[in-house]
């Protein structure tokens, strides 16, 4: 084998070792740090409002936010939509399904307090942001609220165990 034919090998190798750099240098790694806090609902004077206001006032490059918000002493209701392509089954005839695109469509995903099973607190470090972390009693997630300020969060903790701690009595 001469000179020339290892060539297109070794630039296939040196090719397929620069796109593999390239694209694990493109990953973002983003380092979760769950933070200690002892919740004290005696806190917060509002807790509806205090709710309702960090729900409202988040990033919303990172949370999923609700179109219609609604806190009350039993639930927080998160009216959310969602658009896609909408199906209508036709009866009647020879039946058939009616598309239309671009069709959107609201659900309420209720967070009840008697259901939290943990309110967890956790920094974001590649984003500078606290994340309040909402699990069920089993333990899956139900909703992330997230914050620039750490007092912030934590007050949405302290207003969420005024309920949590009301509904477990």
């Amino acid at each position: 084998m001469t000179v020339s034919g290892r060539k297109p090998a070794i630039m296939k190798r040196l090719f397929t070792v620069v796109v593999a750099a390239l694209a694990l240098a493109s990953c973002r790694t983003v380092v979760v740090t769950p933070s200690f806090y002892n919740p004290n609902p005696l806190n917060v004077a509002d807790p509806l409002s205090v709710i309702k206001v960090t729900i409202e006032q988040q990033p919303a490059a990172y949370a999923y936010l609700p179109t219609y918000l609604e806190v009350d002493e039993e639930c927080i209701k998160l009216h959310m939509e969602s658009s896609g392509t909408f199906l209508m089954p036709i009866v009647g005839g020879k039946g058939g399904v009616v598309v239309g695109p671009n069709v959107s469509t609201v659900s309420v995903q209720p967070l009840c307090y008697g259901n939290i099973g943990r309110v967890g607190l956790s920094y974001v470090e590649g984003d500078k942001l606290w994340r309040v972390e909402i699990d069920d009693k089993s333990g899956n997630y139900m909703y992330w609220v997230f914050s620039y300020e750490r007092a912030s969060a934590e007050r949405f903790i302290d207003a969420i165990h005024h309920f949590v701690k009301m509904g477990n009595q």
